[in-house]
């Protein structure tokens, strides 16, 4: 059973990450949006003790006052005891997202990227034709008096723009988004990646509008876009964007070649420090 002493971190282990700590606070923002309680009551509600015992609020476990000082993610039977109320729909969902995942670790080989890709289409019920099928798949279609295109990449897209639509809000739908853009850059099908990195940026936008979920604008949606999109570090991803103090965007891949003691260059560095 998951306890206060939780907290007490051992020798060694390692320091929650950024992404666990926005997880915790998403968490919270998404129960406080949906719940007029306090974090005392709160933990009296949904934080029970050992067999299930409701807690006094003298021996509450504290787990919300955590989630919301301290980052840390509420633990797995609070939950599933969140996940019974009506109310809370989403939780669960919020909670074992690989959005989580692809922030902490966005795929820099074409392997990852498929593999992040595979675990995200399964926490949706979903699945991807192998290549060899694609074609076949769409020309049956036609075959049986549908009206698809057989174009693959036209379809490919309907059937996302549909997804989208279908699950509004979804941190499932999203990571899905942002694995697809990772998958298609390092696949160097740019037209594809621009895409989607505009599809992932504007879903992002409409997480974080969702009312009560105002106060992750600007911090929640900018870690993602600079984690995903920009691949900046963990440690970069938590300060403001500043697109010209990056090295490389997208848009300008090979930029002006000089020699590394070019005298007007080195004297241009200077007067800009």
């Amino acid at each position: 059973m998951s306890t206060d002493n939780e907290e007490k971190r051992g020798p060694g282990k390692q320091p929650r990450g950024y992404a666990q700590k926005l997880l915790a606070r998403t968490q919270y923002v998404m129960v406080k949006a949906r719940s007029p309680l306090n974090d005392a009551k709160l933990d009296v509600q949904y934080a029970l003790g050992e067999y299930g015992v409701r807690l006094s609020s003298a021996d509450r476990r504290q787990v919300f006052e955590h989630a919301r000082k301290r980052g840390k993610p509420l633990p797995e039977d609070v939950v599933r005891e969140l996940s019974k109320d009506s109310n809370m729909k989403g939780i669960q969902e919020i909670s074992h997202s690989p959005f989580w995942a692809l922030l902490e670790k966005p795929p820099t080989s074409r392997l990852a990227a498929r593999r992040m890709v595979e675990r995200c289409l399964k926490q949706l019920n979903l699945m991807r034709l192998p290549l060899a099928l694609e074609k076949l798949w769409l020309f049956n279609m036609r075959r049986a008096g549908s009206a698809l295109s057989l174009d693959v990449e036209e379809v490919g897209g309907d059937q996302l723009e549909k997804l989208i639509r279908g699950n509004p809000n979804s941190l499932n739908v999203l990571a899905l988004v942002g694995s697809l853009f990772r998958e298609a850059c390092l696949n160097f099908d740019l037209q594809t990646a621009n895409y989607l990195g505009r599809r992932f940026w504007a879903l992002m936008q409409d997480f974080v509008s969702q009312p009560g979920f105002e106060s992750l604008d600007g911090d929640f949606d900018s870690f993602a876009i600079s984690r995903v999109i920009y691949d900046r570090t963990e440690t970069d991803a938590q300060s403001e964007f500043d697109p010209f103090g990056q090295e490389r965007l997208p848009g300008n891949p090979i930029g002006l070649l000089f020699p590394a003691d070019d005298p007007a260059v080195m004297e241009l560095q200077h007067s800009t420090k």
